[in-house]
């Protein structure tokens, strides 16, 4: 039902990683949306990585928490047109918003997808009971 929708994640997050590649500080960047970007292409075969998922979603996590204070404080500008526009010194908060962004997607992906394993298998159990 959803293996189109993993091969597009699995397409998305993999060009997120190598738009990552020229940033300074990239390994972080290029291994969490790598992750990702198999996960979901392991989806759109039919596998899951439950132990690779819970690990990538502790990444993202502990991403979300250091880069929302920057976050927080780019929607407190109301400067939401900096968010396409070049990195300034002045407005550090504009990478913190991108980078929160990407986080944020790859997180909520990650938490429909494979964060409610066990919940998913027992609703699955349950339909295939009721029929």
């Amino acid at each position: 039902m959803f293996k189109f929708f993993h091969l597009i994640a699995s397409l998305l997050f993999f060009t997120m990683a190598a738009i990552q590649l020229n940033d300074p500080d990239p390994l972080y960047w290029v291994v969490v949306y790598l992750t990702a970007a198999m996960i979901s292409g392991c989806l759109f075969f039919g596998t899951r990585l439950e132990a690779l998922s819970k690990v990538s979603m502790g990444m993202i996590l502990a991403g979300l928490f250091i880069s929302g204070p920057g976050a927080m404080e780019y929607f407190a500008s109301e400067d939401y047109a900096s968010i396409s526009g070049d990195m300034l010194a002045a407005k550090p908060y504009v990478e913190s918003a991108r980078e929160f962004g990407g986080l944020l997607i790859a997180f909520i992906y990650l938490a429909l997808f494979e964060g409610n394993v066990v919940w998913f298998k027992t609703a699955q159990q349950g339909i295939k009971q009721s029929k």
